[in-house]
């Protein structure tokens, strides 16, 4: 009689912390693709939760690989400078469906008399990171999203299409 109704509450209590831990933590989508302006290169962000993510951080970052002696690889990191590099929050991705002036996307830049990206994705054993973190705008639980390019490939001149799309237009 007793094993009749706790074996069932466990298994919803499993299922609910389940739920939170997928369906409440933010999803952010960082862009493949770099694009570069006549003026800088932009960074596109898009909030893929049903509510809005807050306390968005982004991060830029030079990597420089060496070889180690013996074996391995030593890495340093230098910090390179973002325009803007802290947000609010972002709007649900329900909020950029129903208002379409206002999406749920966010475009960080870099300026080319701060640093010469290009430069730096083309050298061998340079590459960039993009480290995003954020925090659910309901539940609070945090994520981190790290981005790495890694050749001059990534690198697209243009600008982004508007919306949710990371598609780069002349």
């Amino acid at each position: 009689m007793f094993y009749d109704s706790l074996l069932p509450s466990i298994v919803a209590g499993i299922m609910l912390i389940f739920l939170v831990f997928v369906f409440f933590r933010p999803w952010v989508i960082v862009s493949n693709k770099i694009c570069e302006t006549e003026t800088g290169y932009k960074f596109k962000i898009i909030n893929c939760t049903f509510f809005k993510c807050t306390n968005l951080n982004v991060y830029l970052r030079k990597v420089t690989e060496s070889d180690a002696y013996p074996k391995g690889k030593d890495f340093s990191y230098k910090r390179i400078d973002v325009k803007s590099d802290s947000f609010i929050y972002i709007p649900s991705i329900i909020y950029g469906f129903f208002k379409p002036g206002r999406l749920n996307c966010i475009q960080v830049k870099v300026d080319k008399d701060v640093e010469n990206l290009k430069e730096i994705i083309k050298n061998d054993g340079t590459y960039l990171e993009l480290i995003v973190s954020t925090q659910h705008g309901m539940s609070n639980l945090q994520s981190t999203k790290k981005k790495t390019f890694k050749h001059i490939n990534y690198l697209k001149d243009g600008k982004f299409e508007s919306g949710f799309s990371f598609k780069i237009v002349k």
